[in-house]
């Protein structure tokens, strides 16, 4: 108990106001110059990243946008054949940077000329076996300016 009170004692004497500084307090300038400057090492300047992988997107400078703009999208011939049931050819012509969503919406269309009704979300075109997904863009796919999908309709 002892060794607690004199503990008490000892932390209160350090909290005690009297030893703080005053406000107006000024460090010696002679301290100050003993002291050596630090210099920070200067820091790599950051890459530029050019785009992410994996997922098409680019960062485009603005001269370039600029330039891309004035290019006009050229067309794609697309063929689509189904394999099963309802068993469809559409052939189709598009711009190459619309989305595969938006060629999807064209293949409904022309399904529904054709005397079959179903959805964008129903449609699926495939390429090599692998499905397109829909923020694909047509010109991405294209080769030569042609593509040629598979295309199967589920039910609705």
């Amino acid at each position: 108990m002892a060794s607690e009170t004199t503990f008490a004692r000892a932390f209160v004497s350090l909290l005690d106001p009297s030893s703080l500084l005053a406000t107006d307090y000024v460090k010696d300038k002679a301290q100050l110059d003993k002291k050596p400057l630090v210099a920070m090492p200067k820091m790599p300047e950051a890459k530029k990243k050019t785009g992410v992988s994996g997922s098409g997107l680019v960062n485009i400078p603005i001269e370039e946008k600029t330039a891309q703009a004035d290019v006009v999208a050229e067309t794609i011939e697309i063929t689509i054949k189904t394999l099963k049931a309802p068993k469809l050819m559409i052939t189709l012509s598009a711009p190459s940077d619309d989305s595969i969503f938006n060629v999807k919406q064209l293949v409904v269309k022309q399904a529904a000329e054709q005397g079959v009704t179903t959805t964008a979300d129903s449609v699926k075109l495939l390429i090599k076996g692998k499905v397109v997904p829909d923020s694909k863009i047509l010109g991405d796919v294209a080769v030569d300016g042609k593509v040629a999908f598979i295309g199967t309709i589920t039910e609705a």
